[in-house]
């Protein structure tokens, strides 16, 4: 359960294609009145008392609804209708803990969630938010919201993680890291302070958080970025506007969809909760969000040079200082061979001199032809992929032996055809 002045304080996107004015709608809602008697979920205001919503009182709760409503600009909000859905979940476990039957009301729990609705610049189309982010909750408000939109308009179409804080696309999350380390001003009101959390996603669909901070000194994040397949977001933020003064911390995905955490939300002047919650909400989906995605859009330098720069510094500060080293090799087309076909680097045609050189991220190993191979040394190499190395060369069946690692990273062994070993670092990509 979330809303805008109780409980953790989330937020999904919608968009409402219809006929029907705001007024229309708001009017439609308040036909719908929750009750306790036979569970009927309906709506009322975001004003009401909340107690109904809090400790014991929740258990078999009845709410004390009152109207939905238009509520005047504010912030950075345009006039906004806004109402709140009442339903009750039972439960089975506390129906047993209480001896009592499953359809006793002290056996559900009275939930509620917040619904703003705001008129759209386009014709035929109303904005708004859910408070709420799981999808079982949101089944339930849209299916309520939808039946009180279709009583005014049957054609209308309701739809869920679209609008005004949906990123256009996945690029918007690297161009706020490259942001962070190049230039935090990103409007002339708006500075990100912080990027704290993270996640990522690579082209084989395997996630990574990175929770200590956005550095791109971090192996993780270097390797991610330099992918470019990588994509970015979640986010987890905090951005300071220079107007009210006013700190932000929150997440936003790459569906809309946002969080507020109000504890280490700040304003100026103390507010209590329900007025701090109501602002934050206001400040961050009506200015906020909007502000940064506009930037992004509008930072035309990002598209025609920045990123593709910061990719690659990326990438030359992962391979490090350029390597060069010369081997001797009983077979150099064999060996060079093995090391393209199974750690994955480039093998080159054999040379006039019968050498053959191997390459990949700023390592260049020379095999030269020789009588006997140096056995029993080791060659120690931190690559990008080791993780993607590892699991390939457990899939053909090639002996490795753990040597280090944990759970980001990983450090192994494997002996190539000349009985040297090869040390393998890198990250886990896990």
């Amino acid at each position: 359960m979330s809303n805008l002045t109780e409980g953790r304080l989330s937020a999904t996107p919608i968009r409402i294609n219809t006929s029907a004015s705001l007024q229309q709608v708001l009017a439609s809602i308040n036909q719908s009145r929750p009750s306790l008697t036979g569970f009927v979920k309906g709506w009322g205001s975001i004003d009401d008392p909340t107690a109904p919503l809090h400790g014991k009182s929740k258990w078999g709760g009845s709410p004390i609804p009152g109207n939905a409503g238009l509520k005047p600009a504010q912030r950075s909000a345009p006039t906004f209708g806004a109402a709140r859905l009442y339903w009750w979940v039972p439960s089975k476990r506390r129906a047993e803990d209480l001896g009592i039957q499953i359809r006793d009301p002290a056996a559900h729990e009275l939930c509620a969630s917040d619904v703003v609705i705001t008129d759209s610049s386009v014709p035929g189309r109303l904005d708004g938010f859910i408070t709420v982010r799981d999808e079982e909750s949101l089944a339930i408000i849209r299916d309520a919201l939808a039946s009180a939109v279709s009583a005014v308009d049957g054609n209308s179409v309701l739809e869920l993680a679209v609008g005004q804080t949906r990123p256009r696309d996945n690029d918007f999350f690297l161009w706020l890291i490259w942001r962070e380390h190049h230039d935090k001003a990103l409007t002339g009101r708006l500075q990100l302070n912080e990027i704290r959390v993270v996640e990522s996603q690579d082209a084989a669909y395997r996630a990574t958080s990175l929770t200590e901070g956005v550095d791109t000194s971090r192996f993780e994040l270097l390797t991610l970025i330099s992918m470019v397949r990588a994509e970015f977001g979640p986010i987890k933020i905090k951005v300071r506007d220079g107007a009210h003064p006013a700190l932000y911390d929150f997440e936003l995905g790459y569906d809309g969809k946002f969080a507020i955490t109000l504890g280490e939300t700040h304003y100026p002047t103390p507010l209590g909760r329900e007025d701090k919650g109501l602002f934050a909400f206001l400040d961050v989906a009506f200015f906020v969000i909007p502000e940064l995605l506009n930037a992004y859009l509008g930072d035309r330098d990002w598209s025609a040079s920045n990123r593709r720069q910061f990719i690659d510094d990326c990438r030359e500060v992962l391979a490090g200082p350029h390597l060069t080293i010369g081997l001797p090799c009983v077979n150099p087309v064999g060996t060079g061979r093995f090391y393209a076909d199974q750690l994955g680097f480039v093998a080159s045609a054999p040379r006039p001199d019968g050498s053959v050189v191997c390459s990949r991220e700023g390592i260049e190993i020379i095999f030269s032809p020789s009588v006997s191979a140096a056995g029993g040394e080791t060659l120690v190499l931190t690559i990008p992929d080791a993780g993607d190395v590892l699991l390939d060369l457990r899939a053909k069946g090639v002996a490795t032996t753990a040597v280090g690692g944990s759970a980001r990273s990983v450090d192994f062994t494997v002996a190539d055809p000349d009985g040297r070993t090869v040390e393998l670092r890198g990250y886990a990509m896990a």
